[in-house]
C-alpha cells in the first residue's frame, strides 16, 4: 500500500478582530513556522506550516476552524472562465492526504463522501451553488464517487476573494464546545468567550462573576484555563438554568443567583474579575450603569472584560477621570453582521 504524503500546510479561521489572539496561540505551539495573517473584516485566515502533531491544532481555543491548506488559485475572473479555472486546478490536487489526516484526527468515518462548500465574493457572475456543482463533477471523476458520496463527512471548502480562490479540507471545528448542552439564544460564540477569558487572565483561587451570564460560556472558559470560583448571575431564570447545565457538562462548579439588574447580590470588594456580554440585552443597554452597579463588588485590583457596542461617552468619562475604571484596551470584533468591541477595564478609585 503506497505511503500517504504528510500534511504540513494549514490555515485556521477566526472572526474578524480575533486574529491577534489566534496568532498568539499558534505562536505558542512548537513547530509553527511561516505564519501569515490574511485579514478580512468578517473572517480572518491565518496560514502556517506545522510539522508536529496536528491534534494540537484542534485544541486551539480562539479559532473557529482548522483546515489542511490545498493551495491558492490565482487569476479567477468574475465569469464562467474563472469558475472553470478553479475546477481545472482542483483536478490536479490530491486531497487524499488531507482526507487521511481527517480520519487520524476524528476516527475512521462510517460512510465515505466529500461535501463541497463554497464562499463566492461579490461581483462574480456565478453562484456558490454553481461552483459547488462543477467541483463535485471534478471530484466524482477523479475519485470515482457515486452520487450518494457527494455529501459526506469530508468537507472541501473553497473561498473566493477577488481574483484568488483558497482551497482547504476542514479538519475540525475547535470553535464548537462539547459542554454546550443548553442555550437561551443570542450567546456569543465560545471562541469570543475564550478570548475574553484570556484577556482577563484567570489566576488560581480568584473569584469571577458574570452579571449577564446567558449560557455561562464566559465563566466556563475562564474555569477551563485555571481553577477559579465562578459566580453566574442574570435577570432571567432560563439563563441561570442553562449556565448550570453547561458548567456541569464542563465538569465545573458554578454558583448562581438571580438579580434585578440594579443591585448586585454580591459582597463588596470580593470579586477579582467581571466578564459580561452586554450585546442584545435591553436591560443592560446603559453600559456605564451596569459597570457602576458592579464596581462595588470588585476588589481594588479588580478587572472587567465586557463585550458591547462601542460606547464613546463611556470612553470620554474614563479619559477625564470621572468614572471608577481605567480603560486598558478595546478590541473591535465582527460577529454575525454586528461590530461590537471587547473592552478591558481595570478598577480604580
Amino acid at each position: 500500500m503506497p505511503q500517504i504524503e504528510k500534511v504540513y500546510d494549514y490555515f485556521v479561521t477566526t472572526p474578524g478582530g480575533l486574529d491577534v489572539f489566534a496568532a498568539k496561540e499558534l505562536r505558542a505551539l512548537r513547530g509553527v513556522e511561516s505564519l501569515r495573517i490574511d485579514r478580512r473584516r468578517r473572517q480572518t485566515r491565518i496560514h502556517f506550516r506545522y510539522d508536529r502533531s496536528p491534534s494540537r491544532l484542534l485544541g486551539l481555543r480562539s479559532v473557529a476552524g482548522v483546515f489542511a491548506d490545498l493551495g491558492q488559485v490565482e487569476g479567477v475572473t468574475v465569469g464562467r472562465p474563472g469558475m472553470l479555472r478553479i475546477a481545472e486546478a482542483l483536478s490536479h490536487i490530491d486531497i487524499t492526504p488531507a482526507i487521511a489526516l481527517y480520519d487520524v484526527l476524528n476516527g475512521p468515518q462510517d460512510t465515505p463522501g466529500i461535501r463541497v462548500t463554497c464562499t463566492v465574493g461579490r461581483g462574480h457572475r456565478f453562484t456558490s451553488g454553481e461552483l459547488q456543482q462543477v467541483l463535485l463533477v471534478v471530484l466524482a471523476e477523479r475519485y470515482d464517487l457515486d452520487p450518494d458520496e457527494q455529501s459526506g463527512p469530508y468537507n472541501l471548502h473553497v473561498s473566493i476573494d477577488g481574483r484568488r480562490a483558497r482551497l482547504g479540507v476542514r479538519l475540525g471545528r475547535p470553535g464548537t464546545r462539547d459542554y454546550v448542552h443548553a442555550s437561551v439564544g443570542g450567546e456569543l460564540p465560545p471562541i469570543v468567550a475564550a478570548v475574553m477569558a484570556q484577556i482577563g487572565r484567570p489566576r488560581r483561587g480568584e473569584s469571577w462573576i458574570d452579571p449577564a451570564c446567558r449560557n455561562g460560556a464566559n465563566l466556563i472558559e475562564a474555569g477551563l484555563i485555571e481553577e477559579v470560583r465562578l459566580i453566574a448571575m442574570d435577570t432571567h431564570d432560563a439563563c441561570i438554568r442553562a449556565a448550570s447545565i453547561n458548567a456541569g457538562a464542563a465538569g465545573l462548579s458554578l454558583a448562581t443567583s438571580l438579580w434585578d439588574g440594579m443591585c448586585l447580590p454580591f459582597r463588596q470588594a470580593s470579586a477579582d474579575c467581571l466578564v459580561a456580554d452586554l450585546t442584545r440585552r435591553n436591560e443592560f443597554r446603559d453600559v456605564s450603569a451596569m459597570l457602576l452597579a458592579c464596581r462595588e463588588a470588585l476588589k481594588r485590583s479588580g478587572r472587567a472584560v465586557v463585550v458591547c457596542d462601542r460606547d464613546r461617552d463611556l470612553e470620554d468619562r474614563i479619559k477625564v477621570g470621572s468614572f471608577p475604571y481605567e480603560l486598558v484596551g478595546r478590541d473591535p470584533i465582527h460577529l454575525r453582521g454586528l461590530s461590537p468591541s471587547i473592552y478591558h477595564f481595570r478598577a480604580s478609585t
